[in-house]
């Protein structure tokens, strides 16, 4: 199959998704409102706005990156995404346990603040499960991230039928998300396994000596190489630093390359002398 009906098989297989997913929530919103009644639906609401709104600060546009290392580093995809992976493992529990912590001192009541917890779960497995759905998309078979998507909705929805017609508790209801989530990213995590081997691993050391760049001072790869004592790593370095998430947090632009070559930036060559310039005191108009 050619690599443009590769993309279009890709596409349409995504829009056969959102129109499942679409169906599946349109049956549980008209449930919803019926079982549980104006007040219980409000509240039910506030837990998905809630959540939902911390979950968004849980990328940092990782996702972005991740979709361009895959497709432009295929050899090293194992090596992206497992870290990609512990990543966002770290962030996201970081960022959720920080929203649950929150809610606890907000004026909401004690249903809805327990709601935003056991929701807090789901909205994690979600999270994590767009890491895979990444390996999906660029490996063209997003058939799969389809179909765990399906078994997990379906999930979702049965419980919530089930709830209803025992006339179960307002809790599990709720956990009848974190049920559905967890079976699509056991099945999407069994899929994207066969595709890549997936398990958790971080570049620390090569991250800790960026962290330890003096403000507007460089390093060159070879000279990092050197710190972490690997005289054959500059290569690994130079793949790390490349891949780093959160730039301006974690300086890697101040690593350079032989003869104090600008190269390897994630955020593009041009912001990295920015960045280096103004550290250094030369004035510009603009970053961007």
């Amino acid at each position: 199959m050619s690599y443009t009906k590769k993309v279009a098989y890709n596409t349409f297989i995504q829009v056969i998704g959102r129109i499942i997913a679409t169906i599946f929530s349109i049956i549980s919103v008209n449930l919803l409102t019926r079982y549980l009644g104006v007040e219980g639906y409000g509240r039910y609401t506030i837990i998905f706005a809630y959540v939902g709104f911390w979950t968004i600060l849980t990328d940092f546009g990782i996702l972005t990156i991740l979709n361009r290392e895959l497709a432009q580093n295929q050899q090293a995809k194992e090596k992206i995404l497992n870290n990609v992976w512990t990543f966002r493992i770290i962030l996201s529990i970081l960022v959720i346990l920080l929203s649950v912590v929150i809610s606890r001192f907000l004026g909401y009541d004690i249903e809805t603040k327990n709601g935003i917890a056991i929701m807090s779960l789901a909205f994690l497995l979600q999270t994590l499960n767009m890491t895979f759905v990444s390996v999906f998309q660029n490996s063209f078979q997003m058939y799969k991230g389809v179909i765990t998507d399906a078994i997990g909705k379906a999930t979702i929805l049965g419980l919530i039928i089930l709830t209803v017609n025992l006339e179960a508790s307002f809790y599990t209801l709720i956990t009848a998300y974190v049920a559905g989530n967890l079976i699509n990213i056991y099945l999407s995590y069994l899929y994207a396994n066969a595709i890549v081997k997936v398990h958790l691993a971080f570049d620390f050391k090569v991250w800790k000596k960026i962290l330890d760049i003096p403000y507007s001072k460089v390093v060159t790869y070879s000279e990092l190489s050197e710190i972490v004592r690997n005289l054959d790593s500059i290569r690994a370095v130079a793949s790390a630093n490349s891949k780093n998430p959160i730039p301006i947090i974690i300086p890697c632009h101040r690593v350079v390359g032989v003869n104090h070559k600008l190269v390897g930036y994630s955020g593009g060559i041009w912001r990295k002398e920015w960045l280096l310039n103004y550290e250094s005191g030369i004035t510009q108009t603009t970053l961007f």
